[in-house]
């Protein structure tokens, strides 16, 4: 296994290689006031001194608190809650020579959940262990004047292809995630149009009902339907009405770079001794934005040699998903 400073050099050659004019980055440790296990802070100081601009938002769970006190009248609501210590997020980064940026902010997924939950079981089941986010940006591009609304996201993961409840949790995940991302386009008065991007971790394979979200705006009924009757069992039957019970895009029709460049998604985004598989995807609003290019991963026989990910080649057990996207 590498050490911090070794996946930070492998890192730096990586970005430095593309310097790409947007960089998104998921599971950036975050520890403040411990300046040698906050990831998130040097990449921030690191990347500022070439040129980038950063947002980054760390995990947030969900409480219910009563708003004025103990003795208010108002109704008891969900709030977000920042998590103590060391914790992961999620970090975007734009060249301040190609962006500026309008407004970026970090979406609790955990508190969307929650909030559209019509029993507090059924909150607490789905968004307790889950403290996901997303980080919004709305950037405006310097030479043609475009916005574009980017949505950097990390979704909860399986612990195994049978670990239903949890794939439940993550698609109320995304489908809360779509429409926060939905509503960011439309609070500029349709501005924006089309031009929006959701990618990230998704910790879902390209066979998975996440993907089938993700790709065809919705889920099959059967296919639904099956998912809750095991993903309710494993929640112990206590959760009966999902706050989303017919997951879809919120409205978005959005493509993966990969598949409208060659028809198929990567064999491997993840090479680990336990798993390997696809789970990270870019995808884009194509009625304003057009793919160009996708980028090369490695063959298998150079992902194995050293048995598994991170390497002496690669700093993270993800591999980097690029692409060339243009404005129409």
């Amino acid at each position: 296994m590498l050490k911090w400073e070794e996946r930070r050099e492998a890192i730096k050659r990586v970005v430095l290689s593309e310097l790409p004019d947007l960089l998104c980055l998921q599971e950036v440790q975050s520890a403040p006031g411990d300046p040698r296990n906050d990831h998130a802070e040097w990449f921030t100081q690191w990347l500022q001194k070439r040129g980038y601009e950063v947002a980054y938002g760390r995990k947030m769970g969900a409480v219910k608190g009563q708003r004025g006190g103990p003795q208010s009248l108002l109704k008891a609501e969900w709030e977000a809650v920042a998590i103590d210590g060391v914790q992961i997020g999620n970090l975007t980064a734009w060249k301040t020579s190609a962006f500026t940026c309008e407004h970026s902010h970090t979406v609790p997924l955990a508190l969307l959940v929650a909030s559209a939950c019509s029993d507090d079981i059924t909150a607490e089941h789905l968004s307790a262990r889950h403290g996901q986010v997303m980080v919004v940006s709305r950037l405006r591009h310097l030479s043609t004047g475009h916005q574009i609304v980017i949505g950097n996201i990390h979704l909860t993961a399986p612990r195994s292809p049978e670990d239903y409840d949890r794939k439940l949790a993550q698609t109320q995940q995304l489908a809360a995630g779509f429409e926060a991302l939905a509503s960011e386009g439309q609070a500029n008065g349709g501005e924006c149009g089309p031009r929006m991007m959701l990618l990230g971790d998704f910790n879902a394979t390209p066979d998975s009902e996440l993907y089938e979200l993700l790709s065809a705006g919705k889920i099959s009924s059967a296919r639904m339907a099956k998912l809750m009757q095991r993903g309710l069992k494993g929640l112990h039957g206590r959760v009966k009405n999902l706050p989303f019970a017919s997951p879809n895009t919120a409205g978005l029709e959005l493509q993966s770079v990969y598949t409208t460049r060659g028809g198929l998604e990567p064999k491997f985004t993840n090479y680990t001794e336990g798993f390997k598989g696809c789970l990270d995807y870019i995808t884009y609003c194509p009625d304003g934005l057009e793919c160009t290019a996708v980028g090369d991963f490695p063959a298998e026989n150079v992902l194995k040699k050293e048995v598994a990910l991170p390497n002496s080649l690669q700093p993270s057990d993800h591999l980097p998903v690029m692409c060339r996207i243009e404005f129409k």
